[in-house]
Parts: structure tokens; sequence; C-alpha cells
């Protein structure tokens, strides 16, 4: 038996309310289901790429005429130095890495927060600006706060300058200039990989899991 509703009544209006609910919430979950596996799935994972170094370059017997090995650059953030302090710390500074006062000055009024203080520092240079750090004062606490260092690839010839003018050199910047190193660009430059890091919510970050991570070094031999 189909009996007809009275809509003014309560129950028939509860009826409709909760139809309309159920309607909403199919339309948000088709609608919004692949956002929402998205984002749940960028909480779960992390992707970071992976830097391939430049690869080496090797003579007939395998003896390495070019070589990437991985240098500490010193790294200043100057927004982290207050002005008053500013020429305290560029002279403590200059007198460490053995640079110009007012090269140092210069870099702490830049209104960027990255600045190179040096690369490829030798352990001496690094070791003395840390020991500052460490002590007392307002220079010693701003060099501790904005100066840092970081690991970056630098290019090495064991050879030194014997076949030199042959093998070509790699600027600061990575690119090749000239010789050998020109020459054999495209195939050791290296193809740059990833890591991706499954997270688990119920433990910090240092608990995570790695899934996968590849990077493509390549090599040259020079006859």
């Amino acid at each position: 038996e189909i009996k007809e509703c009275d809509w003014s009544s309560d129950v028939c209006s509860s009826d409709l309310v909760l139809v309309a609910a159920l309607a909403k919430v199919v339309v948000i979950d088709t609608a919004q289901r692949g956002r929402l596996v998205e984002y749940a799935n960028e909480r779960r994972f992390a992707t970071e790429q992976i830097s391939a170094p430049r690869g080496a370059i090797f003579d007939r017997n395998g003896h390495e005429l070019a070589m990437t090995v991985q240098r500490p650059s010193l790294i200043l953030d100057p927004s982290l130095v207050p002005r008053r302090d500013r020429l305290a710390v560029a002279r403590h500074l200059a007198s460490i890495l053995e640079l110009e006062e007012a090269e140092v000055l210069t870099k702490l009024r830049q209104p960027n927060r990255f600045q190179y203080l040096g690369k490829d520092v030798d352990r001496r240079s690094l070791a003395a600006v840390r020991r500052f750090a460490e002590g007392e004062g307002p220079a010693a606490l701003a060099i501790r706060a904005a100066v840092y260092s970081v690991s970056e690839p630098v290019r090495r010839y064991p050879a030194g300058q014997l076949a030199a003018s042959l093998l070509g050199r790699v600027d600061a910047f990575g690119e090749a200039q000239g010789g050998v190193e020109q020459m054999t660009d495209a195939a050791i430059i290296g193809r740059n990989g990833r890591v991706t890091t499954k997270i688990d919510p119920h433990r910090s970050e240092e608990h995570t899991s790695q899934l996968q991570s590849h990077s493509f070094i390549s090599y040259a031999v020079f006859c």
C-alpha cells in the first residue's frame, strides 16, 4: 500500500533532509576521492631528488685523471646577524678565513639569506669558525646562528697541472670548460635520481623506511 506523505509533517521533513545529506555525501565522495587519496599519499610518502656527481675520467691504465669529491662550503645567512654586530662579525670572520673585511661586510649587508663565505674550505678554518662560535659575546652568538657548512661536489685533478690544458676544467657552477671535460660532458654529467621515503605517522622522521633510491653516475676512459 502506497501512502501519500504529508510534507508538512516532521517525519517527512526529516526523511527529506536525510536523503539530501546522503546525496551530498555521495557527491563529495566521488568528486573529492582522487584529491583525498593524493593528499593522503603526500602525508605518507616523501620524495627527494638525489644529485648525481659528475663522473670520473680515467686513462687507459685505469688511473684517475679527473674525479669529483665532496667538500665543505661555508654559508652565511645575513638576515640572522643584527645590524649592530655586523662590523664585529665581519672582522672576526675575515681574520679566521683570511678574507678582506670589506668583502665580508658587503655580504652581511645583502638583503637575501644565502651568501658564500667560501667553497672547498679546509678543516682548520672550519674548526676555527666553530671554536669562535662556541665562545661568548654578541659576535660569537651571531656567527653561531648565521654561519653553517654544507657538503658540495668539487672537481679534483690528481695529476695537478700535468695535461691540464688537455683535460680542461669544470667551473664553480659545474660547467665543463674546454678539453676532455667538454668533449665527454654528455657522457659523464650523470643523471639525477630520487629517493622515496614512507613515513610512519606514529614515529619521528628518523624512523622512516627508504623504498627506492637511484641516481646514475657515468665515467669516461681517455686514451
